[in-house]
């Protein structure tokens, strides 16, 4: 049972964009559909220019690699702030018992068996004190396993594959993604526009980095796709 309680899952990685290429992009974008209204059929036009993006946007894969795009700006340093945040809002009672070594060991065990990308992260295996059966991943190497679930994986294996698939969530960072997603546009807008009140000029990944801070409590409440769940099991 445990072994099929898995889930998520990802994409590759894009290269960096900065405010200024954004921004002359989205000016352009402006500039276009300014002169497109002025055109004899503009309205129309424009009306089925946006249909046909709506639907890429919602039927094809182009939503998730533009999520993976912005999220891969991110400096690996700024998850473990949103995960710690996003922690922080969720009350977990962590139990300090037998259940909680046995997670621990197997976790540490994975970190060192997981390869360079694993070894970015600070990971920090937990168990929680709940009576349901879950186990929960969030950004920078934070994982928590309720003790029902530790109790009902009768072999090491089992919850190795649980473990596994939630370093797996962390490692794609599938949940900065997934905020990205939901509201890309808002999102976006609120990047191009940032500005913390600091004298230091953050770039667009830490730009990023600073507004997922923002709405890291939301994260215990975040579901993630399936196609985030395959990609989880791919990794994990």
């Amino acid at each position: 049972l445990c072994s099929n309680m898995r889930r998520e899952s990802a994409g590759t990685r894009r290269p960096r964009q900065h405010h200024a290429d954004i921004g002359l992009a989205v000016a352009g974008g402006a500039s276009a559909v300014r002169y497109i209204q002025k055109k004899k059929h503009g309205p129309a036009l424009l009306v089925a220019i946006v249909a046909v993006l709506l639907g890429i946007w919602f039927l094809t894969p182009v939503a998730d690699w533009a999520a993976d795009a912005v999220v891969s700006t991110i400096p690996i340093a700024e998850d473990r702030a949103i995960g710690a945040r996003a922690i922080a809002a969720q009350r977990y009672r962590v139990l300090f018992d037998s259940n909680a070594d046995r997670v621990a060991r197997i976790g540490a065990k994975l970190a060192r068996s997981g390869g360079a990308s694993m070894a970015d992260f600070m990971w920090d295996f937990k168990v929680i004190d709940e009576d349901f059966v879950n186990a929960f991943a969030f950004p920078g190497g934070f994982i928590f396993v309720t003790d029902e679930l530790v109790k009902l994986c009768a072999t090491d294996s089992e919850l190795a594959a649980v473990i596994g698939h939630e370093m797996g969530h962390v490692n794609r960072r599938h949940a900065q993604r997934r905020l990205v997603k939901d509201s890309f546009a808002a999102f976006m807008l609120q990047v191009l526009t940032y500005d913390d009140g600091d004298e230091h000029r953050e770039s667009f990944g830490q730009a990023v980095g600073e507004l997922l801070l923002k709405q890291a409590a939301s994260l215990g409440s975040l579901a993630f796709s399936r196609s985030h769940e395959y990609e989880a099991d791919d990794t994990g």
